[in-house]
């Protein structure tokens, strides 16, 4: 089982787009979208940063 998070702080601290996406997809499908980036704003610093890891990353959300 992959805990969320690992697949939330592989986001955070990832270093390839590739390897954010994949990681950004397992906490999605575990999680929803929703939840996923709650949890990744509290590996990344806050919401701002998260916000700033996925678009780095070219990873869109439907979030508003």
């Amino acid at each position: 089982m992959f805990f969320s998070g690992t697949a939330a702080n592989a986001v955070a601290r990832a270093r390839s787009a590739r390897h954010a996406r994949d990681a950004w997809a397992r906490l999605v499908d575990e999680k929803g979208e929703r939840r996923a980036f709650a949890e990744l704003a509290s590996h990344a610093g806050g919401s701002d940063a998260a916000v700033h890891t996925l678009s780095r990353h070219g990873i869109e959300t439907d979030l508003d």
